[in-house]
């Protein structure tokens, strides 16, 4: 409930926000977007492009008429344009290791592979590992992350390499 001050009387009005009804169905919103849809349609006041979108929106979501709008949360769109019942965000079956500031390239090449970790736990890798700043990851889908990783890989072994060659010459060097 929000209490209004109400300047002209100086008294007080009670007013309920407005809650979603449990009561409305999918098949309701979908008959109000067609509503929306013909207003839409006037060639002088309307546009066309969001017309034609509210249909088609109000379309995909027919064969759900009969379930409340509550549950729209958990449907999820296809590529193909067909509704799929989400069960809810996929966990993650893969533990990252505690010690990701030490972990080693191939343990990271490992995690690279794994197809069970997500792209929240490739950008937690990235910043611990190698100090790539989440910000960039998370622009980027999940291949990209991936390829900024093993980058991230490529170039630490090349300067593991870079050391190695510069001991064997000093070492050469000395003897």
């Amino acid at each position: 409930m929000v209490d209004i001050d109400v300047e002209s009387s100086g008294k007080q009005a009670d007013q309920t926000e407005p809650a979603v009804q449990a009561d409305i169905l999918v098949g309701d919103l979908a008959r109000f977007l067609v509503g929306l849809a013909k207003v839409q349609q006037d060639d002088r006041l309307g546009n066309r492009a969001v017309s034609d979108g509210l249909r088609l929106l109000a379309a995909c979501l027919r064969p759900h008429k009969a379930r409340p709008i509550s549950d729209l949360a958990d449907l999820r769109m296809t590529e193909k344009g067909e509704s799929r019942h989400r069960s809810g965000t996929r966990k993650s079956t893969f533990e990252l290791p505690s010690d990701l500031e030490s972990v080693t390239l191939e343990t990271v090449t490992g995690i690279l592979r794994n197809g069970d970790v997500q792209k929240k736990q490739l950008i937690e890798l990235a910043g611990c590992r190698f100090g790539i700043p989440g910000s960039r990851l998370s622009r980027v889908n999940r291949e990209e992350a991936v390829a900024a990783i093993e980058a991230a890989v490529e170039h630490e072994l090349s300067i593991m390499a870079i050391e190695r060659g510069a001991q064997l010459a000093g070492q050469r060097r000395v003897a």
